[in-house]
């Protein structure tokens, strides 16, 4: 602090004129930025004698606790009682000790998982039992410890299908913890067939849903993708299934059968984007939307799970 407010210090003072030094008894409503070492400075005293006359044993003080602090120094005349000292302001030299700071933690930016990173999730429970199907009523295949790191390759509702070992089967999310950090700074990840995928373009959320670059997201399900920017057709294939679409149109095919799409596929950003569930209503694939930790997931439907 390197002014003082004159009206923020209670001062009281007794002085005894028959000796050449007193004893200055101050008292000192801390306000913020105070520290002993400043107090010491400003009032002339040291920080070992106001610690024990206070009872402190540590350097932290609190906004609003009123310290009493005893200053020796010579009287050149009577002071009158209940008078207000009117102390001037001390330049203060940090050159004998220094304050006790905290240091400021860095700004640190956090980072999503690269490209192509297998998800892995950890088990956050003693034991967890894998299930044959994701159900607590279906048949236990084995077991899994506390702390031990297990492979996940999607999700079906409220369960993980992880693989362990030479074991595949199903635990319930609640029992797992994942190890990476799959989506930051508001962006949203995408993870197919278990790792993480670039899809050329970042997932929009947009009216309590979710939009993904088509594109980006079929061609890493092993499908190939064409868009006629004249006509605006689109055609998504592989080698059992081919699928027609058109931008703006909820009209589509899927192997020459018509269906009705619950919303059409849009351009945004230059690209081809689609609801999550124009693709379960299309393909062979289920996908997920995890809000909570904002990752779309999807898996291939012979992959041997159902979503992420």
């Amino acid at each position: 602090m390197d002014q003082w407010d004159l009206h923020r210090h209670d001062i009281a003072s007794t002085a005894n004129q028959q000796d050449q030094n007193t004893v200055r008894e101050i008292y000192h409503t801390v306000v913020s930025g105070d520290t002993i070492w400043k107090l010491s400075l400003l009032f002339g005293t040291t920080v070992q004698a106001i610690k024990p006359a206070n009872n402190l044993t540590t350097d932290v003080l609190l906004v609003g606790q009123v310290l009493f602090i005893p200053v020796s120094q010579p009287v050149a005349e009577p002071i009158k009682e209940q008078a207000i000292a009117q102390p001037q302001p001390v330049a203060i030299q940090p050159t004998i000790q220094q304050p006790t700071t905290q240091p400021i933690p860095a700004k640190t930016t956090v980072k999503p998982a690269k490209v192509g990173t297998q998800v892995i999730a950890r088990v956050n429970v003693n034991v967890a039992n894998i299930r044959r199907s994701a159900t607590t009523n279906s048949a236990i295949v084995g077991k899994v410890r506390s702390g031990q790191n297990i492979t996940i390759l999607g999700r079906t509702g409220n369960f993980y299908r992880i693989q362990s070992g030479k074991t595949r089967g199903f635990i319930h999310a609640n029992l797992l913890t994942l190890n990476q950090t799959l989506s930051a700074n508001g962006q949203i990840a995408v993870v197919i067939n278990g790792k993480v995928a670039n899809v050329q373009g970042n997932p929009l959320s947009r009216n309590k849903t979710v939009y993904v670059p088509l594109k980006g997201t079929v061609e890493n399900l092993k499908m190939t993708y064409s868009w006629s920017k004249t006509t605006n057709a689109i055609t998504v294939r592989d080698t059992k299934t081919t699928i027609n679409m058109n931008v703006n149109s909820k009209k589509a095919k899927v192997n020459r059968k018509n269906i009705t799409l619950t919303r059409h596929p849009e351009i945004l950003h230059s690209r081809v984007y689609v609801l999550i569930r124009t693709l379960n209503e299309t393909l062979s694939t289920k996908s997920h939307w995890n809000s909570k930790n904002k990752i779309v997931g999807f898996i291939n439907k012979g992959f041997g799970a159902r979503h992420l």
